[in-house]
C-alpha cells in the first residue's frame, strides 16, 4: 500500500511539472512545445483548455475549438473558455454559435460590458446595425471607459 501511494504521489508531481513546463513554454512563445507538454499531462478540463489556447496561438482555429469543446464536456461552467470559443467562432464566422456563447455569458453576467460588446461585434457582423448598436450602448453603460464599443 504504501508503495502505491508513493507511486501516485510522484505521478502527481510528474504531471505537475508537465503542466508548468507548458506553462513556461507558452509564456515565451513556444507553442508547438508548450502544447506537447500538455498532451503529456492526464486529460481533464484544464490540460485541453491549456492545448486550445496553445492551437489558437498558432492560428489553429479548429483544432482550439475542437479541444476546448472536449474539455467543457468534462467542465461546462468554466467561463474563460466559453469566452474565448465564442471569440474563436466570432472568427470563424460562425455567427450563430458565437452569439448563442456571448448571450449566454451575458445571461449569466449581465453587468459584464465585454459580453455586450462581443453580442454587438456578432450582430454587426450579421449586418444587424439597430441591434448592434444597442449591445455597443449597453457596453458603454456598464463601462463608460468601453472605448472598443464607442460607436
Amino acid at each position: 500500500m504504501r508503495k502505491f501511494t508513493i507511486l501516485i504521489v510522484l505521478l502527481h508531481f510528474i504531471t505537475q511539472a508537465q503542466i508548468a513546463e507548458g506553462d513556461s513554454l507558452m509564456t515565451v512563445g513556444n507553442y508547438q512545445a508548450a502544447m506537447w507538454s500538455y498532451q503529456q499531462a492526464p486529460e481533464d478540463a484544464s490540460t485541453f483548455f491549456k492545448i486550445a489556447r496553445a492551437s489558437a496561438a498558432m492560428g489553429n482555429t479548429d483544432a482550439a475549438i475542437d479541444s476546448y469543446v472536449d474539455g467543457m464536456a468534462l467542465d461546462s461552467t468554466d467561463v474563460r473558455a466559453r469566452f474565448e470559443v465564442g471569440k474563436l467562432l466570432l472568427g470563424t464566422n460562425d455567427w450563430s454559435s458565437a452569439l448563442g456563447m456571448f448571450s449566454a455569458l451575458q445571461e449569466e453576467f449581465p453587468a459584464n460590458a465585454t459580453y455586450h460588446y462581443y453580442i454587438g461585434k456578432t450582430y454587426q457582423d450579421l449586418k444587424q446595425s439597430e441591434t448592434a448598436i444597442t449591445s455597443f450602448k449597453k457596453a458603454l453603460d456598464l463601462n463608460e471607459n468601453y472605448r472598443a464599443a464607442l460607436i
